[in-house]
């Protein structure tokens, strides 16, 4: 009851900081949404401002330089914005006719009885319906007069201080947004070591490189996106201004822009000029050649020059994606559209280096969810051989048989054994995941080269793989004989009747008529390392010429019984494999 208790107070502390979150970030609009702004494009301007102080220019002065030059970019580029729209308000009535004829064309292949002429119908009785039912008229008499009525009572001074502050409010921010940048690039080691402090200082080496390197790779991979999308933008305008849509600068900047939102963001910016473009031309060509450029251009960005030119982006899942976009477009609107991914993706980073952040990092980041032991080791539980086979040959063509043993088999035993001492696995659960573990490495094996040709006139050695302990060393000391068959020319068998001192007894037992060439004593966890040197001395005494091996696959802080068994303790499967490759045995002359 005191554990739930515990339990239960953490969750409503989580919920309620939550709930907190929320609200700031809902009623501290205002403020944060500048603050937020300034980060983001403060991680951009960095690696600017420190290229300027290597070139021997002072931080405040490069900080005012580059946002300067960043701000009359900005301003010029709204003034062309602006000209642009003006623009178009004043030439779309000129396009009226041919948008007119497409909408005709249109019209006339759902004459009939079609699905859009259903449709159209289906909408009419719908809104005969309601106007019946609410007892108005839904649109005014043909030939009637519309009435607008105004508020007599209302002051046109009030009226003017509305429209006033509506223009400068977004000054305001703009300017806020703007002052906040600076600061935060003057003063970005002051805040590094409040996070620092705030992180905890028990290991502050450890805490500062970690935000140091979270910082600087938010920087790189902010830089190279905006670059990325502003290189688009200009691609985009040049090509429509070729193709002759108007106001190719609007377009241009609106395809720069909405690439910062995931998945949909370019294909939103293509409406308009899509539309303009049937609107301008009185055929189809211009409409056909739009769609293409962004048909074809983002999936060549996303997919082909995105990868060489930044690599494999720290960025989110889908599932992140997803979340991220309906939360931040929820709280702050339009605008928490366009900082949904930038915003995340820094706290998905930082998540990755700071403990408080590590579940917004492995909800919402790109990395596997599990690492290929624990994959592997939970496909071994649930009895799925052949998802298990799957990842052992991608470890396999991405290394060598014993790399993937040392990665991921032997990592998967050890998990098994903790589980297993722990009370934590079940005995048919076991019983599954020793099958399991031998049918996918046959499976894995299968498709790779069989190395266990004997050379010519030669005698296979005798190998005996011999448990530390318990079930889960006996499960280990089969699939250990299987890669070791596979990769020598040895006879491999594994003794799992029995393990330790029991499994070196029968092995005399068993072997008074046959010869015994090397012996591999392992363990995979819960046998200490004293008593696998216990195990070295006895195995020595029964068979003293065979060669020895004792793989162990977990550390241990207890040292062997003598040091005379170290130089043939080991951590890996491949000395074991190569050293088994060369073994050829004296064979006694038949008389």
């Amino acid at each position: 009851m005191p554990l739930l208790a515990e339990n239960l107070r953490s969750f409503q502390s989580t919920l309620v900081i939550m709930t907190i979150v929320v609200v700031a970030l809902i009623f501290g609009q205002p403020i944060l949404m500048p603050l937020a702004f300034a980060v983001v494009i403060a991680f951009i301007l960095w690696p600017v401002v420190d290229g300027l102080m290597v070139a021997r220019i002072s931080e405040p002065a490069a900080a005012v330089i580059v946002v300067s030059i960043a701000l009359l970019g900005l301003i010029g580029i709204s003034i062309a914005l602006g000209a642009q729209v003006l623009s178009l308000t004043a030439e779309i009535g000129t396009y009226q006719n041919n948008l007119m004829e497409k909408v005709r064309a249109i019209a006339d292949l759902s004459r009939g009885d079609s699905v859009l002429d259903r449709s159209i119908r289906a909408l009419q009785s719908l809104a005969a319906a309601v106007e019946r039912e609410i007892g108005v008229r839904l649109t005014a008499p043909e030939g009637g007069t519309v009435v607008v009525v105004r508020d007599s009572g209302a002051d046109g001074s009030t009226a003017i201080l509305k429209t006033v502050g509506g223009v400068f409010a977004p000054l305001a921010q703009i300017g806020l947004t703007v002052l906040l940048t600076v600061f935060l690039l003057l003063g970005h080691r002051e805040i590094r070591d409040r996070l620092v402090r705030i992180a905890g200082t028990d290991h502050i080496s450890g805490t500062a490189a970690a935000i140091s390197n979270a910082g600087s790779r938010l920087s790189q991979l902010f830089l190279s996106l905006s670059l990325m999308n502003m290189a688009f933008g200009v691609v985009v305008g040049a090509i429509l201004w070729f193709i002759g849509i108007p106001n190719p600068l609007l377009w241009g900047v609106l395809t720069m822009l909405m690439r910062y939102v995931p998945f949909v963001g370019t294909f939103i910016a293509a409406v308009p000029p899509i539309l303009l473009a049937a609107a301008v031309d009185p055929g189809w060509t211009m409409v056909v050649a739009t769609i293409a450029v962004f048909a074809i251009g983002e999936p060549l960005m996303g997919n082909v020059l995105e990868p060489i030119f930044i690599g494999k982006k720290a960025g989110l899942t889908a599932f992140g994606m997803i979340s991220a976009v309906g939360f931040w477009t929820l709280v702050w609107g339009p605008i928490g559209l366009l900082l949904a991914a930038p915003l995340t993706t820094a706290v998905v980073i930082f998540g990755r280096y700071l403990p408080g952040l590590e579940f917004f990092s492995v909800m919402f980041g790109d990395d596997p969810a599990l690492r290929p032991q624990h994959q592997f080791y939970h496909r071994l539980l649930t009895g799925d051989a052949a998802a298990a086979a799957l990842a052992l040959k991608e470890a396999i063509q991405n290394g060598t048989v014993w790399q993937a043993c040392d990665q991921i088999i032997l990592p998967a035993l050890g998990l098994a054994a903790f589980d297993h001492r722990t009370n934590q696995i079940e005995p048919t659960q076991l019983a599954t995941f020793r099958e399991t573990a031998k049918e996918a490495i046959e499976l894995a094996l299968d498709e790779t080269e069989d190395k266990s040709e004997l050379p010519l006139g030669a005698a296979a050695a005798n190998v005996f793989v011999i448990p530390g302990r318990g079930d889960v060393d006996r499960t280990a000391a089969e699939v250990i004989a299987q890669l070791i068959a596979h990769e020598t020319s040895c006879e491999v068998t594994a003794l799992t009747q029995s393990s330790g001192l029991t499994a070196i007894a029968s092995l005399q037992t068993e072997t008074n008529n046959s010869r015994v060439d090397a012996i591999v004593l392992l363990t995979v966890g819960g046998l200490e390392e004293a008593h696998l040197g216990l195990l070295s001395q006895r195995a020595r005494q029964n068979f003293p010429e065979a060669r020895q091996f004792m793989l162990s696959a977990e550390e241990s802080r207890v040292p062997l019984a003598s040091n005379q068994h170290a130089d043939r303790l080991y951590r890996s499967l491949a000395p074991i494999v190569d050293a088994l490759r060369v073994l050829i045995p004296e064979v006694a002359p038949v008389n």
